[in-house]
């Protein structure tokens, strides 16, 4: 009885001790890299913006004018786009002769039309300076619209999914950083209680 109670003072009590210690250690650890990781969430890029090399890369430029007007050949700008566009949109002026085509802003009006004011004015901006570039590089300007229309789809549809993925992962976070509290709970208390028990009985066997 002696050797087991030796090895039980010495040898498991020790070992469920440095045990309990190493989990929580762990524990404790691992909740920091939950909490990185949920911040990482709060600040990720949100980014749908077209670069205009993007588009120019993609298209074949082509040959300039010879009098080397900057429009690249094309007609004269049409009038201003009757107001209303969409509530609040702002039309960029180099954008205002494709707004001013009906079936154009009827096209457009239907692509923006669920998006948030900000999201819809960023969205033309862009476009903006997808068709300025077009111009500076001798590339048509219908294509370079449609092209961008491609590329933005692309990356409004990456960033929607980016979103989810960043709402799970704070889901997940949530859950694994409540269990880690829990369990951290748990082995404190087994600490807890072991220490008691080894008080008790130092108590015991000065008593005796």
């Amino acid at each position: 009885m002696a050797v087991l109670d030796a090895f039980e003072r010495k040898g498991l009590f020790g070992f469920t001790r440095l045990l309990a210690l190493s989990v929580v250690g762990l524990l404790i650890l691992g909740l920091i890299g939950g909490l990185i990781a949920w911040g990482s969430t709060l600040f990720a890029s949100d980014k749908k913006r077209v670069e205009p090399e993007k588009v120019i890369a993609a298209l074949k430029p082509l040959p300039t004018s010879v009098d080397g007007d900057a429009s690249g050949g094309r007609a004269p700008a049409e009038p201003p786009p009757p107001s209303g566009v969409l509530p609040g949109l702002k039309i960029p002026f180099r954008l205002q002769p494709y707004f001013s085509r009906v079936g154009s802003r009827e096209f457009m009006r239907g692509k923006l039309s669920d998006m948030p004011l900000s999201d819809q004015q960023e969205y033309v901006q862009n476009m903006e300076e997808v068709v300025a570039a077009a111009n500076s590089a001798g590339i048509s300007e219908p294509e370079a619209i449609e092209t961008y229309l491609l590329m933005k789809d692309r990356e409004i549809s990456d960033a929607a999914a980016r979103k989810v993925v960043r709402q799970q992962t704070r889901i997940y976070v949530l859950q694994a950083v409540g269990s880690a509290f829990g369990l951290i709970g748990l082995f404190s208390l087994v600490l807890v209680l072991l220490a008691i028990e080894r008080n008790t009985r130092v108590r015991g066997e000065a008593v005796r």
